[in-house]
Formats: structure tokens, C-alpha cells, sequence
């Protein structure tokens, strides 16, 4: 089907013409899921005056550099009406002639978005919301200024057991798997063969692994074996930054790289010793001398008592160097005992809530090589691929985790071991 502002097919035009009250569209990356959903709702906007569109994701600031970027860049293009003057961080709406328009909000700021009627919802990266985040939203769908109510979830697939493809196999949403011969830009339908850019995309893909390999390849709702952190789950310890308490107590911790992430995580403490990763630098190819700017603002703005850091010394001197004056004392790195401890702050204590959170908009920057090669662009997205070595010649299972992709998990698990070694602490 062409529109005029490109070509929708296979799963995707199906979705489109779908009138059914809830929707899932979901697939391997790169199969034009985002950027079909999106001309639907450039289309309702245009067909139906007055319509109200949300367009939204677990927190606001994440739909930046991912939902508007596709939106304005490759859809609309510099100069549209509908962009105008504003910067996208500031954009609440995009609004139509006609009188219809096209909200945007993340579950971080519920309230102002739940404060609204609306006729079609569409909830991007949608494996980060919880089951009740998807029902509330769904509560909202009363503006009748179109002849049907719907709610579209798009997303690439997550494990096996997540509610949203469960939902899906009890028959509660109507489910359309796309494939990447969907996408025009890497599949040439008339010659049945992919374009040389998705050629290029798909042996990127199928370099991946494990897990990351069937769902970003395959589409496939696979778990991944020998997680380290099962009790790790998105909705519950990803939270907006307003839930965040008044903490006592704020230092940062850091796990050196350059080739790799350099992480930074800034941690606030509250006075039931519950720890809140606040800020955080993922970031790839910067020297130390670049980050220690970000550090210093963090500094300025927070009271950091302390900073622990991984052993590299020359590094560590960078910081301490009088202009920067950033002074850190050597991470307790103890790998077992580490994971112990924030395996028990990930799980929920006597009044039903873990010990340890992760604020969702925390990351300073998204690094866009990470992202081109799918891998990890903040700690909490390395949770879903942080796994056991297999047993192996003599080794037993559970006994160290593989190496790859774990610089956030490092950096996490020296901040744990920094706290709960001033367990006499009063918080």
C-alpha cells in the first residue's frame, strides 16, 4: 500500500487497516514497525478532525532520540508545519490544522497524559510498561472523534513468559509478527531480494548471539539461560524520576573504558538505605578528561560525599589531576560476593519493594555506535543479557559470568558493595 508519505506492507499494512480495540505488533529490529505506526497516526490525524493521538513510552525523554527523530527526520523533514519552531525535548503535541492532534507523554509523567481523552494510542519499545501501565492507558480511549477506540503496542520481542505475548496467545490483542521483508528501505519486493542496506543490516544482526540473536534477528520470544539477575524486572525496579525519595546520602561509582563503555553511575541513598541510580555516562570512545565534565556538573549539583572506581591507576590520576579534582578510592571488585548482594537488593523486602532502583531517564547520552551495533546503551539494559559461563572443564555452573556487555553490571556491583560495606551506617 503506498501512502504519501511511503510505502506500508506485510504485517504492517495490516496493522494499519486493523480496527480491533487492542493491538501488538512486534518482530526482529529494523522491520519498519516504528515508522508504519507512525504514518497511521499522521493519517488519523489528517482523516479525522479533532482526533487526539498519544504517542508514548515509559518515560518522556526517551522518545527523543528514538520516536521523534524517526518522526521528524525521516517522515516529516526539516521545515513541515507540523514541527515548527519547538526543540523535540520541549514538544508536548503536534498540532493540525483540522484540529486534530498528536500527543506525546511517557508513564514517567502520568498524571498530564491520563488527564485526556484520546482515540488511538501508541506505545512504543512497549516490553518496558507493565500490564497495568497498558490496561490504565487503554482506560483513556473515550474521545469517539473516530469511528473506532484502539490501542497499537509495538516492540521487539522479550522473553517467552512476558505478559505482552502472553496477552496475545489468550487472544486479548491482535497480534501482527512482522519480518524484515516488510521493510521497503532493505527489501526489494518486485525483485524478491534484499536491498545491498538490508543486506548489510541482516548480516550485522545475525552477528549477535544467545538470545539477542532470535529476538532481534528472528523475532523469536526467547529467554535468555543462566541469567545472572532473574529477579530483575523492568517494571518494577525502572522507575520515574518523581518517585525518587529525598536521599541523604549521593556518591558516584565508575567502571573505566574507552574501546568499551566508560560508565558513570551518580547513587542516592534514603534513610531506609534503599539505593537509586540517579544519573548515569554509557559512552563509548571519550577520553576520561571528556567525562570528568559531566562529573563536575554532577558534583555542582549534588552533595557527592565519594567516588569508587575500578583499579586502573593512570585513569584514576586523570581525575585526581588538580584541574579536575575528582579523588576516587578503589572499588571493592569481589564478583561473587558482589552479585550476592545485588541479587539481594533486587529482590522485594518485608514491605513488598526491592532495595535497589534505577531511574529511567538517568542516561546522560545515548551513544548512537552502540545502538547502530544493538548492543546495551545503559546499565539496565544489560540485565536482559548478563548471563553464567556454562559449567566447562571442571568449572561449576553459577560460578562467573561471562564477559561480555557487563559494564554497567560492574559498575552497579561496586556501588552495592560500597554501601553495604558501611552497613552501621545511619541513613
Amino acid at each position: 500500500m503506498k501512502t504519501v508519505w511511503g510505502e506500508i506492507r506485510g504485517a504492517a499494512e495490516k496493522a494499519w487497516h486493523c480496527k480491533d480495540d487492542e493491538i501488538l505488533i512486534d518482530g526482529p529490529a529494523g522491520t519498519g514497525k516504528t515508522t508504519a505506526m507512525l504514518l497511521k497516526a499522521l493519517a488519523v490525524m489528517e482523516k479525522y478532525p479533532g482526533a487526539r493521538i498519544l504517542l508514548v513510552r515509559k518515560t518522556r525523554a526517551s522518545m527523543t532520540q528514538s520516536v521523534l527523530v524517526t518522526l521528524e527526520d525521516k517522515i516529516l523533514g526539516a521545515g513541515h508545519p507540523l514541527i515548527g519552531n519547538v526543540k523535540r525535548d520541549n514538544r508536548a503535541s503536534y498540532r493540525h490544522p483540522n484540529g486534530s492532534t498528536l500527543v506525546l507523554g511517557g508513564l514517567d509523567n502520568v498524571d498530564r497524559i491520563m488527564s485526556t481523552d484520546y482515540d488511538l494510542i501508541i506505545c512504543f519499545e512497549a516490553t518496558e510498561i507493565s500490564e497495568n501501565d497498558c490496561e490504565t492507558l487503554t482506560t483513556r480511549l473515550r474521545n469517539h472523534m473516530m469511528p473506532y477506540q484502539q490501542i497499537i503496542l509495538d516492540c521487539n520481542p522479550s522473553g517467552p513468559r512476558h505478559w505482552i505475548i502472553e496477552r496475545a496467545n489468550k487472544g486479548s490483542m491482535t497480534r501482527f509478527p512482522s519480518r524484515h521483508e516488510d521493510n521497503p528501505l532493505l527489501y526489494d519486493s518486485d525483485r524478491g531480494l534484499f536491498t545491498e542496506i538490508g543486506a548489510q543490516y541482516i548480516e550485522k544482526l545475525n552477528r549477535l548471539s544467545g538470545h539477542r540473536l532470535l529476538r532481534l534477528a528472528k523475532g523469536v520470544w526467547a529467554s535468555a539461560e543462566g541469567l545472572v539477575y532473574p529477579e530483575f524486572d523492568i517494571a518494577v525496579h525502572v522507575i520515574p524520576r518523581a518517585q525518587v525519595p529525598s536521599c541523604g546520602f549521593h556518591f558516584g561509582a565508575i567502571d573505566f573504558g574507552y574501546t568499551n563503555p566508560f560508565v558513570a553511575q551518580l547513587w542516592g541513598v534514603d534513610h531506609d538505605g534503599r539505593m537509586y541510580r540517579m544519573r548515569e555516562i554509557y559512552y563509548t570512545c571519550r577520553t576520561v578528561e571528556d567525562h570528568a565534565r559531566q562529573l563536575k556538573k554532577w558534583e555542582a549539583e549534588y552533595r557527592i560525599s565519594e567516588w569508587v572506581a575500578d583499579h586502573d591507576a593512570e585513569d584514576r590520576a586523570t581525575l585526581a589531576k588538580p584541574h579536575i579534582g575528582i579523588y576516587t578510592r578503589r572499588a571493592r571488585k569481589d564478583v561473587r560476593p558482589g552479585i550476592d548482594a545485588v541479587t539481594l537488593r533486587l529482590r522485594k523486602a518485608g514491605d513488598g519493594k526491592p532495595r535497589i532502583f534505577f531511574v529511567a531517564d538517568a542516561r546522560a547520552e545515548v551513544d548512537p555506535r552502540l545502538r547502530e551495533d544493538k548492543k546495551p546503551t545503559c546499565t539496565e539494559e544489560e540485565f536482559d543479557s548478563y548471563q553464567w559461563q556454562p559449567p566447562k572443564d571442571g568449572r561449576a555452573a553459577k560460578e562467573e559470568p561471562i564477559k561480555v556487555d557487563d559494564h554497567g553490571m560492574d559498575t552497579t556491583r561496586y556501588a552495592v558493595m560500597d554501601v553495604d560495606s558501611f552497613n552501621n551506617r545511619r541513613w
